[in-house]
């Protein structure tokens, strides 16, 4: 009976020493995290166009006046939608059957890490404009600058194991998924090689959100490529999918290739949580024509552990312009500090007061981040 005694008490030291999931949580110390995200980052032919130097090209021009936002924030993210095939296989300037044949030199790669993005998303529908190798060589680019990626993958075992990123000690998993596949997306489904891209398939997010919380992602981002293409204005497929990836577990749902803003919500997921959801980000650098397609933003994402708990705390924009710069055309510029500097002063309020128009009602503008040092980085 001594001896039972005995086993039992150290049985209960052992359990009593053993954290559960939920006290370890709560021992993590309190945090915050400023996540910056662009919409789509685009090399058109009008982009190769103005940014041709000496039988190259110098692409910093059009990312330096946001640079110091990027730059200050603790981690920043865009869509990368072109390819990084090389020079050598031809630069965006063709088309077939009306569709833009994408492809981007690597001085473009070079300007998208000196500008100050720590990780590009990059399931979009021009991720194998260049083909196989084009996608291929696209995430070697991305490595040899040290940028994460998401979406496209060199393996069946990189796609399961896309990073769990570590921002100011807060864990975030960041997947990123694509509706369309311009070289076919029934073709690709077919393909038997499905790991190379996610496409957006339920089945495999829901698993890939598991799977995220399971290696201890504290909050899931979604970036997703879906929806119609210059419209301010969500279908329905976006409005119902957006829906089921909040119950499924995403925690924010950011969306492009609409090559337009389009406006913002809270959805509220199957278990109560509020997940925030913007429908299309719009561009962020291209030389697409119309109005819509020069409206831009900077979306601020201050994510707040408490008590062991990482919640999005605040959701804030800077609006952005496509505008001139040191001469150049198709550079994204802070639309209020370009205006408050006298520069393109009637673009710049058209568009700001088109953004506003989509966004204020549920999000805060916010002129300056107060993270980034501006200096007076904004002259012309």
């Amino acid at each position: 009976m001594q001896y039972l005694r005995r086993l039992m008490a150290l049985l209960l030291c052992i359990l009593l020493c053993i954290p559960t999931l939920a006290s370890s949580a709560a021992l993590l110390p309190d945090a915050e995290a400023n996540l910056v995200l662009t919409g789509d980052i685009m090399c058109l032919a009008g982009q190769l166009s103005a940014a041709k130097v000496n039988g190259g090209w110098d692409f910093d021009y059009a990312f330096s006046g946001i640079s110091p936002i990027l730059q200050g924030a603790d981690f920043a993210i865009g869509n990368l939608e072109v390819p990084l095939a090389g020079a050598d296989r031809g630069v965006t300037a063709y088309h077939q059957e009306g569709d833009p044949i994408l492809n981007a030199p690597d001085e473009f790669a070079d300007a998208v890490a000196a500008a100050g993005f720590d990780m590009v998303v990059t399931a979009n529908n021009h991720a194998f404009d260049m083909g196989d190798t084009g996608r291929e060589r696209t995430l070697q680019q991305l490595d040899l600058r040290g940028i994460y990626h998401s979406g496209t993958y060199a393996s069946s075992y990189m796609q399961c194991n896309t990073p769990i990123i570590e921002i100011n000690g807060i864990s975030v998993a960041i997947l990123s998924y694509t509706q369309f596949v311009n070289t076919g997306t029934d073709a690709y489904k077919k393909s038997g090689q499905l790991y190379k891209m996610n496409l957006l398939d339920l089945a495999q997010i829901q698993q890939d959100i598991a799977d995220a919380k399971k290696r201890h992602a504290e909050f899931v981002l979604l970036y997703v490529h879906w929806g119609s293409e210059n419209t301010n204005t969500p279908n329905a497929y976006q409005l119902e999918m957006a829906q089921q990836l909040a119950d499924l577990g995403a925690d924010a749902i950011i969306g492009s290739h609409a090559h337009a803003i389009q406006p913002t919500e809270y959805l509220t997921a199957a278990d109560g949580r509020k997940v925030f959801c913007i429908y299309s980000m719009g561009n962020f650098i291209s030389s697409m024509p119309r109005e819509i397609n020069q409206d831009a933003l900077l979306l601020n994402l201050l994510l707040v552990r408490t008590k062991g708990k990482v919640s999005l705390e605040q959701v804030s924009y800077m609006c952005v312009t496509g505008g001139t710069r040191e001469g150049k055309q198709f550079a994204a510029l802070p639309s209020r500090l370009t205006l408050q500097a006298n520069h393109q002063v009637s673009k710049m309020q058209a568009s700001i007061q088109r953004i506003n128009a989509i966004l204020a009602s549920v999000i805060t503008e916010e002129t300056c981040f107060s993270y980034a040092d501006y200096g007076d980085f904004y002259g012309e």
